[in-house]
């Protein structure tokens, strides 16, 4: 996942980058009140001097506000050997996945692709154009074109050592110095790059930005199963074991390169690359049964996201000014989208479309065990 940008706080938390609390990056208020209004879906409309509603006697609220990174450089390394038509289409076909997060959070994004094979041009920018931005038009089907590397590459894989050519090279109109970068890794083989250890790929990677700067640069990578190797309708893969260590030792996420779809591998990606937050940590445990999450979307929200997020709204909005008000889906059997509740983290944990977009205020709402009212 994405970290916060330098000067915000921060704390590891189990492997994973957490924000804590500061000043307005998140807010998080327990509000217990005596009161006689019932509990309803109304939240605070536009302003924060409005009349906030009153909770029922007993009844427990936290607040979060959800941010996402303001820039963000995504360097795609595809493996352009010969068995991997399947897997180079598998990744077009859901890359709407992965920019709809981007889009959602509001983020100004540079997206670049380049190959595994190093011999003549290694890592190089590939496609035309070759840095895609929030400015292109149609940026999905520019990657489907840039992604679409060809099978002629050689059959030693070097993806690693491809990434480091490209910060080398530097390519125009690409890397920023404000932004943060994140690296994927896509391949049905292990790298083969030298030097070999992949910690010298970890040290590389990681000081790019420079001294301080370590915690806005991630990896990710798309690979055989570690440590058998899987097989798919394309083919085997062999385990990925050199990318799968760097990323872990990044932080980042690691997905199968045999799963039929690479749709949830891109959600995910797409999530973390936009830095949003899917999990916010309660300040008290609740009693399961009475937890429910409300979002206040912004006014400009496509209808599309509502529906799949939203069990009911109030739309609060007049004009560009107000909240659409999202009663939280809670997640369907084998469904894509809506939250749970983690009791072992203490969390709520938001799935697929209905991550919260940038700019959104959650609320869950909660009684403890054995002080909910009766009927």
């Amino acid at each position: 996942m994405v970290p916060p940008m330098p000067g915000r706080k921060l704390s590891p938390a189990g492997g994973r980058w957490m924000r804590m609390k500061t000043g307005n990056a998140r807010t998080r208020g327990t509000v217990r009140v005596a009161g006689t209004i019932a509990l309803g879906l109304a939240l605070a409309a536009c302003t924060e001097d409005q009349t906030r509603r009153v909770l029922p006697p007993g009844m427990y609220v936290d607040t979060f506000q959800q941010v996402a990174a303001s820039k963000i450089d995504v360097l795609w390394v595809v493996d352009n050997s010969p068995s991997m038509v399947q897997e180079q289409d598998n990744i077009a076909a859901n890359f709407s996945k992965f920019l709809g997060f981007l889009t959602r959070a509001r983020t100004d994004f540079h997206i670049g692709v380049t190959t595994t094979d190093v011999a003549g041009n290694g890592g190089k920018l590939v496609g035309d154009p070759a840095v895609i931005t929030t400015s292109t038009p149609d940026p999905a089907g520019a990657f489907d074109r840039n992604v679409h590397v060809g099978v002629g590459g050689a059959a030693l894989e070097k993806g690693l050592d491809a990434a480091r050519r490209t910060f080398e090279l530097n390519p125009p109109g690409f890397m920023r110095t404000d932004a943060y970068l994140y690296v994927i890794f896509v391949s049905d083989e292990d790298d083969h790059s030298e030097p070999g250890l992949p910690k010298y790929y970890y040290r590389y990677f990681k000081g790019l930005k420079g001294k301080g700067f370590e915690g806005t640069i991630s990896a990710a990578a798309i690979g055989g199963d570690v440590p058998d190797g899987c097989d798919s309708p394309a083919g085997a893969a062999n385990p990925a074991s050199r990318y799968k260590a760097v990323v872990d030792q990044m932080g980042g996420q690691f997905g199968s390169i045999c799963a039929a779809s690479f749709e949830p591998m891109l959600n995910q990606l797409g999530i973390d690359a936009a830095g949003l937050k899917r999990k916010f940590n309660l300040s008290r445990a609740p009693d399961p049964p009475t937890l429910e999450v409300t979002v206040r979307y912004p006014c400009d929200t496509p209808a599309a996201e509502l529906q799949a997020s939203c069990t009911a709204t109030q739309n609060q909005c007049s004009g560009a000014a107000g909240t659409m008000n999202c009663r939280g889906r809670p997640l369907p059997e084998n469904g894509a989208d809506g939250w749970t509740f983690e009791s072992s983290s203490n969390t709520v944990v938001f799935h697929g479309a209905a991550v919260p977009p940038k700019g959104a205020a959650i609320e869950a709402t909660y009684y403890l065990p054995g002080e909910a009212p009766q009927p």
